[in-house]
């Protein structure tokens, strides 16, 4: 008997060992993750960092440029101006003529004046250009930066829809799922939350569509409301909530019920992009 409760304690000490072990090394992992994620964002920053003040720069130069190049015009035309001014005191009523002809082109001079004074010229000058090319973020570096993996929370889990792949895949379903009870829970609403809330900073994630209509991919925040099928409840439909909803024409981003277009995706499938920055005030 007593050989035998060493047996069965050594075996319980070997398990308690090996899932140390197996915690430990997850440790580690998660660790060094955590330093190699510090390191790849600071390096970012500091990339952007350097990006932002050179392009700083140009601009400054550029605008210093064209509002010398202006200033030259302007200068060039006003003295045009005083000059035939100065023509125009010393015209007498015979040259009548004269006159008229000169007076059309001091017309076309001043409204030249007009156009270079025009308030809405300048700050088109020196409105600030945006490189579409800027707006094209590397995915690997997003994924890398600030990616995450997040899994389905079943407890707000509408009951038509059915979870499966360790709760990283949802599909609708015509037959009720045997949910529990839930406070949680969207009861009219065909939606469902993710495990991991965001509390600050950036965060990316990625959501493959396998239909190209008929679905919403969103955030909100955690008090938008589960009961019902108003607005409320809806993502996109109120100020708790943002959205990309998937339409037969053209894709629509929606907050608070209001939308812009999006341009239309084709496919069998679709891979959604969601970068959320959280900045806290």
């Amino acid at each position: 008997m007593i050989r035998i409760n060493i047996i069965a304690l050594q075996s319980q000490m070997q398990v308690l060992q090996e899932r140390n072990k197996g915690i430990l090394k997850m440790m580690n992992k998660a660790k060094k993750d955590a330093v190699e994620k510090y390191k790849a964002r600071k390096l970012q920053l500091e990339i952007e960092e350097k990006t932002a003040l050179e392009r700083l720069s140009r601009e400054q130069s550029r605008i210093a440029s064209m509002n010398d190049s202006r200033s030259l015009k302007l200068e060039k035309k006003m003295k045009e101006l005083e000059d035939f001014l100065k023509e125009l005191n010393t015209l007498s009523i015979d040259k009548a003529c004269m006159f008229i002809k000169r007076f059309h082109l001091v017309v076309d001079k001043m409204n030249t004046l007009a156009e270079l004074l025009d308030d809405s010229k300048i700050e088109k000058m020196i409105e600030f250009p945006m490189d579409p090319s800027e707006f094209q973020r590397n995915r690997r570096e997003m994924v890398r930066l600030y990616g995450h993996s997040p899994t389905l929370d079943p407890t707000t889990a509408h009951p038509s829809l059915f979870l499966f792949d360790n709760n990283t895949t949802v599909l609708g379903s015509f037959d009720a799922q045997r949910y529990p009870e839930s406070e949680q829970r969207f009861d009219a609403k065909e939606q469902i939350l993710g495990t991991q809330g965001v509390s600050y900073g950036r965060s990316y994630w990625e959501v493959k569509a396998e239909k190209t209509v008929g679905w919403k991919i969103g955030v909100c925040y955690v008090n938008m409301s589960r009961k019902g099928r108003g607005n409320e409840c809806s993502l996109g439909q109120n100020d708790k909530s943002w959205c990309v909803q998937s339409g037969p024409f053209s894709f629509i981003a929606m907050h608070d019920r209001n939308k812009v277009k999006l341009n239309k995706i084709t496919g069998q499938s679709i891979t959604v992009g969601c970068l959320w920055i959280l900045i806290m005030e």
